[in-house]
């Protein structure tokens, strides 16, 4: 039977890209899973893959993509750690 999927519907992993767990994908953000989930919500955010059903997956290498993309700042005087 030939293969009648298109590219865009299919999914593939790899070891240099692996598909995280919201849980993870949290963790790697240094983010709560609530805050995750929130900023996936709000576009902040990509979109998750649906591996199955109620199995949403998040690749690393877009992950990585939102960290690059925010603005670096920094904290100068006034914050809690000043003491």
């Amino acid at each position: 039977m030939p293969d009648t999927s298109t590219p865009s519907t299919r999914i593939f992993i790899t070891t240099e890209d692996p598909l995280l767990r919201a849980r993870d994908a949290a963790a790697h953000l240094s983010i709560g899973v609530s805050t995750f989930w929130r900023d996936v919500g709000t576009g902040v955010l990509p979109a998750p893959y649906y591996v199955r059903p109620k199995m949403p997956r998040w690749r690393l290498s877009e992950l990585r993509a939102v960290i690059e993309r925010r603005p670096r700042t920094s904290v100068v005087g006034g914050g809690r750690h000043d003491r």
